[in-house]
């Protein structure tokens, strides 16, 4: 099981897209944490919504006027050790939980796993940006890792740095 962990403020114009974006995941276990820090706008009704529609879906509110904790509290909400991180104005590839969820299963050592594709609105590959640019891990395209030391425990798998990406 993973705690989805969505921020959100003032969000209303694109949250119920990234909801359903988790929503669409092709992994079915999942809580998603809504957390809203304050909202004006109807972000919290249109989450409320979606609390009602789906079980896994849960509102916490807060008033922090701060991003980092918000989240952190959400973190301390959440009912299992994984932790997805997505904000309420961004789209979740429908295997994104799948595929790092096995890509954490095959390699323990490693403490974080995350990745990224550009893509439009319609979850298209978005050719302004070149095609997806992805970080390989263990053949898993869009994986990147980090390792719990300072070393790959199989140098023959290099993640390629960061750096010019």
């Amino acid at each position: 099981m993973i705690s989805v962990v969505m921020p959100s403020y003032n969000s209303a114009a694109f949250v119920a897209e990234a909801i359903e974006s988790v929503l669409a995941q092709t992994f079915p276990y999942f809580e998603l944490l809504v957390c809203d820090d304050g909202s004006t706008d109807g972000t919290q009704a249109i989450v409320q919504e979606y609390t009602r529609r789906d079980g896994r879906v849960r509102l916490l509110q807060h008033g922090f006027r701060s991003v980092s904790r918000n989240c952190n509290a959400a973190m301390e909400a959440a009912r299992y050790d994984w932790i997805a991180r997505i904000d309420a104005d961004d789209i979740m590839h429908r295997h994104r939980l799948e595929r790092q969820l096995a890509a954490a299963t095959a390699d323990p050592s490693v403490v974080l796993w995350g990745g990224f594709c550009p893509a439009d609105r319609s979850h298209r590959l978005d050719p302004a940006h070149g095609g997806p640019r992805s970080y390989q891990r263990g053949g898993l395209p869009g994986v990147a890792a980090i390792w719990s030391d300072d070393r790959d425990p199989r140098p023959d798998r290099d993640v390629p740095a960061l750096a010019g990406a």
